[in-house]
């Protein structure tokens, strides 16, 4: 049982969709760090968790897209750091 509120985390699922993923990721992170009891489960959809700059399959697919191009794709990934 948690300390607060008499809560069973076995009870818990952490959820989230795009942003809220990356939340739910991040509170799972903290959770951990902290080493308070974790949620039974996690369930991410979307999230975008992986923003390093570097090649991927997927960014290199973006080289011939009309609209995402490698430099707009850097400035989001930038803006959203």
């Amino acid at each position: 049982m948690s300390k607060c509120s008499n809560i069973n985390p076995k009870k818990i699922i952490l959820a989230g969709d795009s942003a809220g993923g990356n939340l739910a990721c991040s509170l799972m992170a903290l959770i951990l760090k902290e080493e308070i009891t974790p949620p039974h489960a996690i369930l991410l959809a979307y999230p975008a968790v992986d923003l390093r700059k570097q090649f991927t399959p997927s960014k290199i697919n973006s080289f011939n897209h009309p609209i995402l191009q490698p430099s707009l794709l850097n400035l989001c990934l930038s803006s959203y750091v």
